[in-house]
């Protein structure tokens, strides 16, 4: 969805069940409208999960969602 307004991110290790462990997410530049790039540092392989929150145009709740990924180093 072009023009959401992402004002929270959160790296953890949740999936793993260390969700103390947390990793430093900065956006990227997108290459499209509506595609949304993240960089998340996460300090040490395993399962992670990054919950975003975001205001999207025609939502009248924000959106919330959690993606879950295993980082390699």
């Amino acid at each position: 969805m072009p023009d959401a307004v992402v004002f929270q991110t959160r790296a953890d290790m949740a999936p793993a069940g260390m969700p103390t462990m947390t990793g430093n997410v900065a956006l990227q530049a997108a290459q499209q409208p509506g595609t949304y790039r993240f960089q998340v540092d996460t300090g040490m392989a395993g399962g992670w999960a990054l919950t975003l929150a975001a205001k999207v145009q025609g939502e009248p709740e924000t959106v919330r969602a959690t993606v879950n990924f295993n980082a390699a180093q």
